[in-house]
This record gives C-alpha cells, structure tokens and sequence, in this order.
C-alpha cells in the first residue's frame, strides 16, 4: 500500500506541477490543491474514510500498479474504500 500511495502521490504531483506553471497560478487555487493531496495521503495512511471521500471524484475509478504481477487493475471508489478498511495503517496503528 506504501509503494501504491508514492507512485500515486508521485503522478499527482507531477500534475499538480504540470498544471500550476501551464496556467496563471492563483495562490488560493495551489493552495487548495495541496490540501487534497495531503487529505488523501494521509486518509489512506490513517483509513480514514471520511477523508478519503472527500478527496474522490464522485464517479471516478481507482487505478493502480501490482509490481509484483506487473498488472494494472481498476476499481470504483467503492471497491478502493472497502480495501483500505481491510488495509493496514501505514503508521502501524489500528483505528
């Protein structure tokens, strides 16, 4: 799940770059962009759901990268917040 959340983090950063020097940057919109990330990074880390959810898009898809069978697999947001109830917290601790 670590290894998940860098590469997604990685890709949305590269965004988040890609984005604020292709259009006339305002400070609250980077700013509230950055919030986003972080709530998602740290719901995922933490499980916590609420979190989690209001960082998706309502209808959108959850992809990611096994590099173990080197398959990619898709997941609606349901599928993606019923497997991070069953994950392990990156920080160890059970909520």
């Amino acid at each position: 799940m670590k290894i998940l959340n860098l590469i997604l983090v990685s890709a949305v950063l590269l965004l988040l770059f890609n984005t604020t020097y292709a259009i006339k940057k305002d400070p609250a919109d980077v700013e509230a962009v950055k919030q986003v990330i972080q709530n998602y990074v740290k719901g995922t880390d933490s499980r916590n759901i609420d979190a989690i959810e209001q960082t998706l898009y309502t209808s959108g898809n959850y992809y990611s990268y096994n590099t173990f069978t080197k398959k990619i697999s898709q997941m609606t947001n349901e599928q993606f917040i019923d497997k991070v109830k069953k994950e392990r917290p990156a920080d160890g601790k059970e909520n």
